[in-house]
């Protein structure tokens, strides 16, 4: 009996030490999902633009963790999210995308998880004014059910002209 549990554990380590747990991808199906995860950060990006908050439920894994810009918002259930989105989309009256820069994604040989940095340019409107900022995004999306969803996230804003924003002017 001791024998098989020494057995039971060498196979169990090796197999936690394989390198080869999953089948690597080829490069062009590495690419297909590559294009997959660049369509989940549009239709997101699509949704949010429209403050459209259903779309943006399906592309989100349940087990979802978030980090706002000050310390204390940390975002772990979809219901947090929609309160938190609420409240950014209250804030102004529309925003205007442009392109995605600087388009980024490390994507593991099995394609289960991937990590996505970009940027991207943006106009707020509110209270007939328009303020200029550049996002930068980094989203963890993980495959589930065979789609990927997205399971964490960070956004970080920059003005596009901080020495203005230092004397105190806005930007319009």
């Amino acid at each position: 009996m001791k024998n098989f549990f020494i057995i039971l554990f060498i196979s169990i380590l090796l197999y936690g030490c394989s390198d080869d747990k999953g089948k690597a991808l080829t490069f062009e199906q590495l690419e297909k999902e590559k294009e997959a995860i660049k369509n989940v950060i549009t239709t997101y990006n699509e949704a949010f633009h429209n403050k459209n908050f259903s779309p943006i439920v399906d592309l989100m894994s349940k087990d979802v963790i978030f980090f706002g810009s000050d310390s204390t918002e940390i975002i772990k259930s979809i219901v947090d999210y929609k309160v938190a989105i609420d409240k950014e989309w209250s804030m102004y009256e529309r925003v205007d995308y442009g392109e995605i820069l600087d388009f980024s994604i490390f994507i593991d040989d099995g394609a289960t998880i991937a990590s996505v940095i970009y940027g991207l340019p943006a106009t707020y409107y509110y209270n007939g004014s328009t303020q200029k900022v550049f996002l930068r995004y980094a989203r963890t999306l993980k495959k589930e059910s065979g789609k990927w969803v997205i399971i964490s996230g960070i956004v970080g804003i920059s003005r596009p002209n901080t020495e203005i924003l230092i004397k105190g002017d806005s930007i319009k």
